[in-house]
Formats: C-alpha cells, structure tokens, sequence
C-alpha cells in the first residue's frame, strides 16, 4: 500500500493506511501530541509527484485526533537522492544531513510534536528531522509511520 501510495499516487491507499494508524494513535490516546509535522518534500520532488504522502496522511490524522498541522514549518534545503535508493545506513545519512530546515516562527518552541511518515527503515529522515525540530526548541518529538521497513544490506 505504501508503494501503491507513493509511486502510483494511490490517494485510496493512502486513506487506508492513514485510518489503521489512527485507530492505533487512538488507542495511544495520540501520545499528548500537541502539532502534527509531516516529513517535508523538496518543492521538486513534490511537484514530480505531486502530493506529499505524508501530508495526505496527516490531514487524515489531524481530521480524527483535532490535532493542528505545521505544514510549513520546516523545509528540505536540497533536492537529495531517494532514501530508498541508497544502499546502507551510512549513506542514507550522509544524504539526508543538514536538509531540514526549520522557518522562523514554526510555532514548535515547547510543544510536543508528532512527525508523520508513511514509513520507517533505517529512522535516519526522523532522526534528521527530529534533531532540527528539537533544535528549535521543541519539548518532545514523536515518529507517527504507517509502516516500518526492513532495512536491506545495512
């Protein structure tokens, strides 16, 4: 369903995969959450595929739980290779450092935030992305992923 989301720009998927992860977040009791940030495309890769999935499923969320979106508050600096494209770990983090930057009055300064992907492998784009978050004054910062990838060879 990821793959159908994200490479044939199944939106149905996406909806499905976006209500599994509310039914468990519900369960969660949404974990205090306070705003929801979905991973950030580069506006070119956005505008090839043209949605950002995990945008699409944190609008989903975000209907369900009452939970505000901060869909601008970060952005990605350069257009870098497809995670999925890089082998191992290493390089996956060497491509993903120093891309995510965090706008003036983003609105994350002592808030507890929830990240929104639509899936985990090696955690090197959260981990990038929670670090920028945290920098900028965040008081806790949550990974919310519908999937969570085997990573291969790393």
């Amino acid at each position: 369903m990821v793959l159908q989301l994200k490479f044939a720009a199944r939106l149905d998927a996406g909806l499905s995969l976006a209500m599994l992860l509310v039914r468990h977040l519900q369960i969660e009791g949404f974990g205090g959450a306070e705003r929801l940030l979905p991973v950030p495309l580069h506006p070119r890769r956005l505008r090839n595929r043209g949605f950002n999935q995990a945008r699409k499923i944190a609008l989903v969320v975000s209907q369900q739980s009452g939970i505000p979106i901060l869909a601008n508050a970060v952005r990605r600096t350069r257009n870098t290779a497809a995670q999925s494209s890089l082998g191992n770990r290493r390089d996956r983090a060497d491509n993903i450092r120093g891309v995510f930057e965090v706008q003036r009055g983003a609105g994350l300064s002592g808030r507890r935030i929830a990240l929104i992907d639509d899936v985990v492998t090696t955690g090197v784009t959260a981990s990038g992305l929670a670090a920028a978050v945290l920098a900028a004054g965040a008081r806790d910062v949550q990974v919310w992923a519908c999937a969570r990838a085997a990573e291969s060879s790393v």
